[in-house]
């Protein structure tokens, strides 16, 4: 039974992951070879004073845990905690059932029990420490990290404990008060500025320079800034905005001034996240005035199991154009939701997500109305901890609204769009960022007008302030 109970806290601690603090349970702490004959004792101790019927429910609970069903094994050892409570090895049992099914108070009562019987537990220890993590007791959590530390523990173990630590550090900063500030300089080429089609006639009739295709190099510069200032522990409060102007030396027409700023709000419980944000957007194009965009917007992210993540997004905003193009007006409502896997120990991630989105236009005869769906694949890999690099892939079919034709037709695009990021960090120095982006578009539509194609290739420089 003794070593029974040494290999089940060997499988609890296997899965540890501090990015999922919900996962499954973690490998043990090996305690050093002086303890180790000690440990064994006191297990052994422990184990001699459960009566047979109460050992038998420990030993079922064990295997309920190691199936996945924490709850049931939960539910089992809380109606023998009165005879139970204070002997180590259930306590140690019943504290993981508590941790692993949610009962996250229980656990840290039960688990601090154990620890206060032998201090030398390793793995009782690494629970409670997990379980004051989850419940966003950060500096309970550290300490006993901290005290795991001190002991001679194997290195993948001490991996494991150092990213808790890690976590814990980059938490904390979530509960200060964060200013940023940056600003980025970049340079690129577009090979069709404008988004027009490559034909020189539509419908016979001959079309002008702004509605052709036309390619340019391109200049850009961009302000923004971020403050954040927590409400609670687990709340807080931000704004954000950013200021870009894009100059196209080829095609003024469609040059861009842009300001962004949004009002938001997040909550975080367990491992899980809300955002909610109010957003607006206001645009210029060739210095004159051409749109402005109220939104709301919504994410939720929840993780699944300590290697997929659920993610989801909302969003609903007004678009609002210039009175000589007042047709194009819309009220827009779009959705993506998908998973992302991230495994474990790995340095990747890559999610699937479907797209909704719908169109509705504000004017009776506009033929701008119109519904979309989509697939979209994302990947991001750390090469290292200076060297980033996200891709994208996604298709989008856009079916306009029939009532109202495009030049007599019912028009349909198809949006094939791919895209790859490569981030060098704190390059040339610190709180510096080097960033090249490539992106292509293919918009194929039945109506030749907006048939086109679109590639894009930028490098920029960002300082940030702190």
């Amino acid at each position: 039974m003794v070593w029974y109970l040494l290999t089940f806290a060997q499988q609890i601690y296997a899965q540890a992951d501090p990015n999922n603090p919900q996962s499954s349970p973690p490998q043990p702490i090996q305690n050093t070879q002086n303890n180790q004959s000690s440990m064994e004792s006191v297990l052994q101790k422990s184990v001699s004073a459960i009566d047979a019927d109460l050992g038998r429910l420990v030993s079922h609970a064990k295997q309920k845990i190691m199936h996945g069903e924490a709850q049931n094994a939960f539910e089992i050892l809380s109606k023998e905690e009165m005879k139970g409570a204070g002997i180590l090895g259930f306590d140690y049992v019943f504290g993981v059932a508590a941790l692993e099914s949610g009962h996250q108070s229980i656990a840290i009562m039960v688990l601090q029990r154990a620890i206060d019987a032998e201090p030398d537990f390793g793995s009782a220890r690494f629970q409670l420490a997990k379980a004051f993590y989850q419940v966003g007791d950060n500096e309970q959590a550290k300490y006993h990290f901290s005290v795991l530390k001190k002991q001679t523990l194997p290195e993948k173990v001490s991996n494991q404990v150092d990213q808790y630590l890690k976590s814990i550090q980059i938490r904390a900063a979530k509960y200060q008060t964060q200013k940023r500030a940056y600003l980025a300089l970049g340079v690129g080429y577009d090979s069709n500025a404008n988004a027009s089609t490559s034909d020189e006639f539509f419908l016979s009739f001959p079309l002008n320079d702004e509605n052709q295709k036309q390619s340019s190099p391109f200049y850009e510069l961009e302000l923004g800034g971020h403050f954040s200032q927590p409400i609670t522990f687990n709340s807080q409060w931000y704004v954000d905005g950013r200021l870009n102007q894009r100059e196209n030396p080829s095609i003024h027409l469609v040059d861009q001034t842009g300001f962004n700023f949004g009002l938001g709000y997040k909550y975080n419980w367990s491992d899980k996240v809300l955002d909610v944000k109010i957003g607006y957007l206001y645009q210029l194009l060739d210095d004159s005035y051409n749109r402005d965009s109220p939104s709301l917007q919504l994410s939720y992210f929840q993780p699944i199991n300590s290697v997929v993540n659920f993610k989801v997004n909302l969003n609903a905003s007004q678009q609002r154009f210039q009175s000589d193009i007042d047709i194009r007006d819309v009220d827009q409502f779009s959705t993506s939701l998908g998973l992302e896997h991230h495994p474990e120990k790995s340095q990747y991630s890559m999610g699937f997500f479907v797209v909704y989105g719908e169109d509705d236009a504000t004017n009776s005869i506009s033929p701008y109305g119109n519904n979309k769906l989509g697939l979209q694949w994302i990947y991001k890999k750390a090469f290292n901890e200076k060297f980033l690099m996200t891709a994208a892939l996604g298709h989008l079919n856009v079916d306009y609204d029939g009532d109202v034709p495009f030049f007599g037709g019912h028009r349909k695009d198809h949006q094939n769009i791919g895209m790859v990021s490569l981030y060098w960090l704190d390059v040339p120095g610190k709180n510096w960022q080097i960033k090249s982006q490539f992106s292509y578009l293919d918009n194929s539509s039945n109506v030749a007008l907006f048939d086109f194609q679109r590639l894009e290739a930028v490098l920029s420089v960002q300082k940030s302030f702190e």
